[in-house]
């Protein structure tokens, strides 16, 4: 009896053991083409993180191969929103610097399923918003991506960032909401304790010639600032309009 019990338990632990085989068998594939995925989408964010810290340093050797590494991780898994949004990333960028020419529609779907997929992401919104405004040329559904980014994440810095962006590049074509929305993101970024967004702010405002708006917009709206928004505000923003 006890020699038949061994034979069983034997019999059952071969089974065991294949079983465990084929499923590690299985899984190989899987965690291999995870793994790679995951490997090409770090080497395009690292393109992109360093592309936005020093915007010299693009060449076109590095966005394609940051191309090439955000394209294999999308087809590689094409229902994850990171691999979607990143992929997204990488074309807006080449367009930005005049060295790509993205489908534009296919480039916001893109931005929509990574949406889809994640929509409480504010910061999906900002870069589907920048898409919109900039490369599709639809600027009332641009901020209207922007609104519902804020309303996921009213304190989104990046999503503040490209409000103001894309108010004051279109200030003349944006409604009257718009441009209060614009100037209400503004008070975010001059009241941070984030030097980098504040230098965001001033940079848009150079670049569009906004400073006069903004330095008229602050002073009578002084309850609204912080201490290091007034020091910003008298110190900086409008001392380049009194010069």
């Amino acid at each position: 009896m006890s020699e038949k019990n061994n034979k069983t338990k034997s019999w059952l632990n071969q089974i065991v053991i294949v079983f465990f085989m084929l499923i590690f068998l299985y899984l190989i594939p899987k965690v291999y083409q995870f793994g790679m995925a995951n490997a090409f989408y770090f080497k395009s964010q690292y393109y992109i993180a360093k592309w936005i810290k020093d915007q010299d340093s693009f060449s076109q050797s590095g966005f394609d191969d940051a191309f090439d590494a955000a394209q294999r991780a999308y087809l590689m898994d094409s229902n994850n929103a990171h691999y979607l949004l990143n992929f997204a990333k990488i074309q807006e960028l080449g367009w930005y610097y005049q060295v790509y020419t993205p489908e534009a529609d296919q480039l916001i779907l893109l931005y929509q399923q990574a949406i889809d997929m994640r929509p409480k992401w504010p910061n999906a919104y900002g870069d589907y918003a920048y898409s919109l405004a900039f490369i599709k040329q639809d600027t009332q559904a641009a901020f209207d991506a922007l609104k519902q980014g804020l309303s996921n994440g009213s304190f989104a810095k990046s999503v503040h960032e490209n409000v103001i962006l894309i108010g004051f590049s279109f200030w003349n074509d944006i409604s009257f909401s718009d441009k209060q929305m614009t100037l209400s993101s503004t008070l975010i970024l001059i009241n941070s304790n984030d030097q980098s967004v504040y230098q965001s702010l001033k940079s848009s405002s150079l670049i569009y010639n906004k400073l006069s708006i903004l330095c008229s917009y602050f002073e009578n709206n002084p309850s609204k600032l912080n201490a290091l928004g007034k020091k910003r505000v008298n110190q900086d923003i409008c001392s380049f309009i009194n010069f």
